[in-house]
C-alpha cells in the first residue's frame, strides 16, 4: 500500500496540455484508493468533453509506475 499523500505528490507531476497546470492543483484527482491490488484513483476532468483526458490517463499511469515501481 502507498500513501495517499506520496501518490498525490507523484500526480502534482502530471501536467494538463491545455492549461500548463498539474492535476491535482486543478481538482481533478478525487479519490485514490491503494491496495494490494495496486492504485485507484477517479478522476474529474474540468469539461466533460476534454480532449486530453486519454493522454492524461497514460501519462498518471506511466508516472506511477516510474516512481513506484511497475506493481503500484
Amino acid at each position: 500500500m502507498f500513501p495517499k499523500d506520496q501518490v498525490l505528490n507523484i500526480l502534482r507531476k502530471v501536467i494538463h496540455p491545455e492549461n500548463g497546470k498539474d492535476i491535482v492543483t486543478l481538482g481533478m484527482v478525487s479519490e485514490i484508493e491503494s491496495g494490494e491490488n495496486g492504485i485507484s484513483l477517479t478522476i474529474a476532468p474540468e469539461k466533460s468533453n476534454d480532449p486530453f483526458i486519454s493522454s492524461i490517463k497514460s501519462t498518471i499511469v506511466r508516472t506511477i509506475k516510474e516512481a513506484l515501481g511497475p506493481d503500484a
